[in-house]
């Protein structure tokens, strides 16, 4: 319940791919519910030993966790699953947490390559990337995972 802690362990198969990936409740009715509300986040599967060239496995990582918080849909998707848990008021603007954060600072340092590990949840909406401001940096994708 609420105010309570725990650890839990799950067994990743040695088959299943390294990478990025993220994790969300399947509650019968009510994951978009969920999900929407901000249950959500990363679970990183290590890379097997060689399978990604060795500057990116030295490479300093950043996890972020992306999540746009669309308030106005939350009452009619909680009606859809039958449920009554979102009564809110319409609101107008869809802020975008990370890593539950509004207007995160991320701590660089300049001249470096870092892997960036991102995950985005939203509910019909769409995360665009794009460089602002007088900052440069050169970028690759690396892969997209689960």
């Amino acid at each position: 319940g609420p105010g309570n802690t725990g650890e839990w362990f799950f067994g990743i198969p040695p088959n299943h791919a390294g990478g990025t990936h993220w994790y969300h409740p399947h509650l019968h009715h009510a994951t978009a519910t969920q999900v929407g509300g901000g249950a959500a986040g990363m679970i990183i599967v290590e890379d097997p030993e060689g399978s990604v060239p060795p500057y990116v496995a030295a490479m300093p990582e950043k996890h972020l966790v992306f999540m746009a918080m669309d308030w106005s849909l939350q009452p009619s998707i909680e009606a859809l699953g039958l449920g009554k848990l979102w009564q809110t008021d319409p609101v107008e603007s869809i802020p975008m947490l990370v890593n539950g954060v509004s207007q995160p600072k991320v701590t660089i340092k300049p001249a470096t390559w870092y892997r960036f590990r991102m995950v985005f949840a939203a509910i019909e909406t769409v995360l665009q990337m794009a460089e602002a401001g007088p900052a440069f940096c050169s970028v690759k994708l690396l892969a997209k995972d689960g």
